[in-house]
């Protein structure tokens, strides 16, 4: 007996609000009927594309089919997938729009600060030049 997977929603995909309930039944009532026609998108195991599909999928007792991210952007992946291809209000889509300006921010200070410390070879770190 095989063990099932639950996956959780990457940190990326959290950045763009969750689907409506009717746009969500109207996705589940289509998977139901159609079959799931874009496959889930994992990054770090965890959903970068796709946690809607996948919840319908779950809750239609239909099997999600998966697939692993391989670009070097999956926020520019994410962005792409969902600020100009879903039905976001202007109003939503300026709100996504800041919440991944603060990512890309804090991802760039996080760079910075591993930039300004190298590992020493017995442990622990030296500011660098």
């Amino acid at each position: 007996m095989s063990e099932e997977i639950i996956y959780e929603p990457h940190p990326l995909a959290k950045l763009f609000p969750p689907m409506g309930p009717c746009e969500y039944k109207g996705l589940k009532a289509d998977i139901e009927k159609n079959g799931l026609r874009n496959p889930i998108v994992l990054f770090e195991r965890r959903i970068l594309d796709g946690w809607n599909r996948y919840r319908a999928c779950l809750g239609s007792g239909i099997s999600p089919v998966f697939v692993e991210y391989e670009g070097d952007d999956p926020l520019g992946f994410v962005v792409s997938m969902n600020l100009n291809r879903r039905h976001l209000t202007p109003r939503t889509t300026r709100h996504d729009r800041r919440q991944v300006g603060r990512f890309e921010a804090r991802r760039r200070s996080h760079q910075a600060a591993k930039l300004r410390f190298e590992p020493r070879p017995g442990g622990g770190a030296v500011r660098g030049q």
